[in-house]
């Protein structure tokens, strides 16, 4: 079974919280977010590829983020294309996929 990952937001809710780092990897009481959502994932046998999805603006983080944490299923890193929007109305028109 495949697990996606959306993380390809900006956040602007939660700025300056999210203006450099991206929301799941915002710390809460010491661990990520996105480290509480792949330990989850990791419990779960039947999975067996995971894909995080992001924007490129923050790719690189999230590539740091995961070369550095052992999973029982490493995640795969995708990125899109977009353009700064407000609200989800539009977001899956303003997406394009990108090659890593």
């Amino acid at each position: 079974m495949k697990c996606v990952l959306l993380a390809a937001g900006y956040a602007t809710r939660l700025y300056p919280l999210t203006l450099n780092l991206p929301k799941s990897l915002l710390p809460v009481a010491g661990r990520t977010i996105l480290d509480r959502i792949l330990e989850k994932v990791d419990a779960v046998d039947a999975v067996d590829e995971v894909i995080l999805v992001s924007n490129s603006r923050f790719a690189a983080q999230f590539g740091d983020f995961l070369s550095a944490r052992k999973s029982r299923v490493p995640p795969f890193l995708t990125t899109v294309r977009t353009t700064m929007i407000r609200g989800w109305g539009r977001s899956p028109t303003s997406c394009s996929p990108s090659t890593n």
